[in-house]
């Protein structure tokens, strides 16, 4: 895997990305739990079931789904500060995000 053998990126990038690959594995199969339950539901003929309890991992869903797009974002905000105070809060961001999902997880 070319995401964690990449040298030409500062540390804090490359934690970002890396922790964004992990999270966007993390939200496709979340996504995919998600469709299949739908499916299965609707065609058992409870359509409407489907549509009120298969969207439950809605929430962890949205919260890796966005950890994607956040924690790499704020690297990238952060690129002209000191790499040492970019990467201390990346890790920030990477432990938050983290927090985040585990809830996420706890409350569905």
């Amino acid at each position: 895997m070319a995401a964690w053998r990449t040298t030409n990126l500062s540390p804090s990038m490359s934690l970002a990305l890396r922790f964004g690959l992990v999270v966007l594995s993390a939200a496709m199969v979340v996504g995919a739990i998600m469709v299949a339950d739908g499916v299965t539901l609707a065609r058992s003929g409870q359509p409407q079931l489907a549509y009120t309890t298969a969207g439950s991992p809605k929430l962890v869903h949205a919260v890796t789904m966005h950890a994607v797009l956040v924690v790499p974002g704020l690297a990238w905000l952060l690129r002209h500060a000191p790499e040492r105070r970019r990467t201390k809060a990346v890790h920030v961001a990477v432990g938050v995000y983290t927090l985040l999902i585990v809830g996420a997880v706890l409350a569905s």
